[in-house]
């Protein structure tokens, strides 16, 4: 999903959470340490995924502003504040888009930062008053901030050698693929793995389970492949050749599986009833560690 997707579904979800936060306005100037604050606690999480604090969007009653996008600094200005002042240095990404007949801009805090904890690295003093001090750090907790505690501060370097995964999508699709020359109908889920350990991660069965109206089923993941990959060889199966996440990276690529035909009957009889499946994954690696995903509500969406 890229990042325009997935800002305008968490606008549409309107729920402030450990990945995004919405603005009315952008920062400012009297507000800058609330920005350096914001992206600090962002860069602390230890949940899997890239955060987002999103501008022209009421903080109170989620309706679209009307903000102006020639007010958003150069992007270049905001990373020269956060070079300054954070440690190590965190640096974002400044976007901006036309949504519903106005602008939304957003930044973009990258899940790839894993040196944490990110620290204040020098006072912040406005107007005679220290607003930030060296050496603070801070944490966001649902869709607030605060400065890190003990307990915060166990679970910060717990996570540097952290593994998890997730569903990205709320939607699972059935796609036609040229596979040895031959068209097979497979499904296709996208997901995000965090290896934020040292060692490689060697992956070697993943399980995508479906639960719904008290049935469970699960599928064996064939391959992992790019969003945009339409080939599979049958060398490229995970059974056959464990799939890599190298140290301190997140991917996010799609799981490709296939259903029984008694599942699909299933799954259309869900269709009729215009019901969201409950969908997680499980996966283990090659010393038989399994990590699991939380569970996602999901449409599924059969070929025609």
């Amino acid at each position: 999903m890229v990042d325009k997707d997935k800002v305008i579904e968490l606008i549409e979800r309107g729920q402030e959470t450990d990945f995004c936060d919405f603005k009315r306005e952008f920062y400012h100037t009297a507000k800058k340490a609330d920005m350096i604050k914001d992206i600090l606690s962002f860069a602390n999480s230890t949940m899997c995924g890239d955060k987002y604090i999103i501008f022209n969007v009421d903080d109170e009653t989620r309706q679209l502003c009307n903000m102006k996008i020639d007010s958003l600094p150069d992007v270049s200005e905001i990373n020269g504040l956060l070079r300054e002042y954070c440690e190590p240095y965190i640096g974002i990404e400044l976007c901006c888009f036309s949504y519903k007949e106005t602008n939304v801009a957003y930044i973009k805090i990258s899940a790839d930062y894993f040196d944490k904890p990110y620290m204040v690295k020098k006072d912040y003093v406005r107007e005679g008053r220290t607003l930030l001090q060296q050496g603070q750090v801070f944490v966001r907790r649902n869709s607030d901030n605060y400065k890190a505690n003990r307990r915060d501060l166990d679970e910060i370097y717990e996570s540097r050698e952290k593994r998890s995964i997730q569903v990205c999508k709320g939607e699972i699709e059935e796609r036609e693929f040229v596979i040895n020359n031959q068209v097979r109908k497979l499904f296709l889920l996208t997901f995000l793995f965090e290896n934020n350990a040292k060692d490689n991660f060697l992956i070697e069965e993943i399980k995508v389970i479906f639960k719904c109206f008290g049935h469970c089923f699960s599928a064996c993941v064939q391959d992992i492949i790019d969003i945009d990959s339409q080939r599979m060889a049958e060398n490229d199966i995970i059974s056959n050749i464990p799939f890599s996440v190298d140290p301190y990276t997140t991917i996010q690529k799609n799981l490709r599986f296939g259903l029984s035909s008694a599942c699909i009957e299933k799954i259309q009889e869900y269709n009729l009833r215009e019901s969201e499946v409950i969908v997680g994954i499980e996966l283990h690696d090659v010393k038989k560690r399994k990590i699991c995903s939380q569970e996602k509500k999901c449409t599924i969406k059969l070929c025609k």
